[in-house]
């Protein structure tokens, strides 16, 4: 049925939402800045986010992006 195939294709978008996630979280660490032009490790990660989305994965959008940048850097900023 509709809720089955749904809740499939919501944990598979869930499992890499949190995945991507985690990846910008360490990028902002080990870089040391939230900003994409001066940490080249942020940037392949943006870059890998954006190319799943445009190949029909989830919606990564870049407002869902800079959240979890700022909430990174308020986090590594304590």
């Amino acid at each position: 049925t509709i809720k089955h195939k749904k809740e499939k294709t919501d944990a598979q978008r869930g499992k890499i939402f949190t995945k991507i996630g985690r990846e910008i979280a360490i990028a902002v660490r080990e870089g040391g800045s939230a900003d994409p032009n001066s940490n080249s490790k942020l940037k392949d990660v943006i870059a890998k986010a954006k190319a799943y989305e445009k190949a029909g994965g989830a919606d990564f959008s870049l407002f869902s992006c800079r959240r979890r940048l700022s909430s990174q850097k308020t986090a590594w900023a304590r």
